[in-house]
């Protein structure tokens, strides 16, 4: 494995960020956040290789809340083998092996409140997890959004973060809708996102339709697209908007992007 430089996003160079590790209960070792470490050095979390994957670090009991189901080795898992026993055996996909929540907020995006609330009204089990695969892609692209947008001229003065909204549940599966929390038939093994439309403002209040809402921005929309599909090894993008390239038509999709990565560690697992 390749050793990752540290950053100033990314103080102890494992390609995790500082905010992801804060909230998956990383604690600092002589100023460090070790959420994953191998030997004396520190690794990339994503699975590259069945030979001796990193180790869980010895500061983070594997008997805690957030690592219950890691086993002995360190990487996140999209598997495509359903859980069983299931309530809903007709359902189920797949399920979410290891999986990180992500951030309620970081550089260039922030996650849904509503989102927030139904993980906490779900024992921190509803939608905001998913393979380190797809959360480091939204790190990456809230970065580049903040850079490219946000931060370096008067126009991009008026860009909005980036708003994130369903990811999957802890561990994965089908999960029906709960309260206020919607259910998914995707969304089953950490590699799908949902994200807001774009506003023209720097507004984030409120989802868009992109038919008939005043506040929708087709061209920031393409834009945050753009943005996906350089950065990452996306699968498909869902939104039907005719006027944006690089997305598929599927029913549902009116007021939001559903980005879906290829399965970080491949098929068939």
């Amino acid at each position: 494995m390749i050793r990752i430089q540290p950053n100033d996003y990314d103080r102890d160079g494992d390609n995790i960020s500082d905010a992801v590790e804060d909230e998956n209960g990383g604690g600092t070792v002589t100023g460090e956040r070790n959420i994953i470490h191998y030997g004396e050095n520190l690794y990339d979390y994503i699975k590259t290789s069945s030979n001796d994957p990193p180790l869980i670090g010895d500061d983070i009991s594997n008997t805690s809340y957030w690592y219950s189901n890691r086993g002995t080795h360190d990487y996140s898992l999209a598997s495509d083998i359903p859980k069983t026993p299931s309530d809903y055996p007709d359902k189920e996909k797949g399920q979410l092996i290891n999986g990180l929540l992500i951030a309620p907020s970081s550089t260039g995006y922030a996650r849904e409140p509503m989102s927030q609330n139904c993980d906490e009204q779900n024992n921190h089990n509803s939608d905001n997890w998913g393979t380190l695969g797809l959360i480091n892609l939204i790190e990456k692209v809230g970065r580049a959004w903040n850079k490219k947008y946000q931060s370096y001229s008067e126009v991009a003065q008026n860009y909005p973060n980036i708003t994130v909204k369903d990811l999957s549940r802890a561990g994965g599966c089908y999960f029906a809708t709960i309260g206020t929390c919607t259910g998914h038939s995707n969304h089953q093994t950490g590699v799908e996102v949902d994200i807001r439309l774009v506003h023209d403002d720097q507004s984030t209040n409120g989802g868009l339709n992109y038919w008939d809402d005043p506040d929708y921005s087709s061209t920031r929309t393409q834009q945050l697209v753009d943005v996906f599909r350089s950065l990452g090894d996306i699968y498909k993008i869902y939104f039907n908007d005719p006027s944006i390239s690089g997305v598929e038509y599927h029913d549902g999709h009116n007021d939001h992007l559903h980005i879906w990565i290829s399965d970080p560690d491949g098929i068939n697992n």
